[in-house]
């Protein structure tokens, strides 16, 4: 039976301050709320009236149409706040994964955010690379050796 090789070199198997990764993750999580906050009253009611202007969007036949309608009722500012929005705390998240886990709950945290099924939006979420996991799987793994 083969076994997964111990990944050894460039993830970090120092734990760091607990203080800095709560600190960071107390930040990742009101990024994610403010996001979810402005999806939920700005941008998804402006998407459903959006669709609802323009089911089949995109086409080639529709899209100058989606776009004008896009300007005039401001969809294209609402969407590209929310694409900030998300992208801050995507990034909050992506520090998270890098940053070595101080203790066991935020290894476990990385462990669900790295392979859940799906996010809370649908996402399909498994497809990370290797590389991406590589600090959690470090962790895991040090936890995981002192049972």
């Amino acid at each position: 039976m083969a076994t997964a090789p111990v990944v050894e070199e460039s993830p970090s198997t120092h734990t760091g301050s607990i203080e800095s990764w709560h600190a960071l993750f107390k930040r990742y999580a009101a990024a994610k709320r403010k996001a979810q906050d402005y999806e939920a009253t700005d941008y998804d009611p402006m998407r459903r009236a959006f669709m609802a202007q323009f089911p089949k969007w995109p086409s080639d036949l529709v899209s100058a149409a989606a776009e004008k309608w896009s300007r005039e009722h401001g969809f294209d500012v609402v969407a590209t706040r929310h694409d900030e929005l998300v992208n801050a705390y995507a990034e909050l998240g992506d520090e998270l994964i890098k940053r070595p886990a101080p203790d066991e709950k935020a290894a476990l945290w990385k462990f669900d955010f790295l392979f859940a099924d799906f996010d809370e939006n649908g996402f399909h979420t498994s497809n990370w690379s290797h590389e991406y996991c590589s600090q959690a799987l470090v962790d895991i793994r040090r936890f995981l050796s002192a049972v």
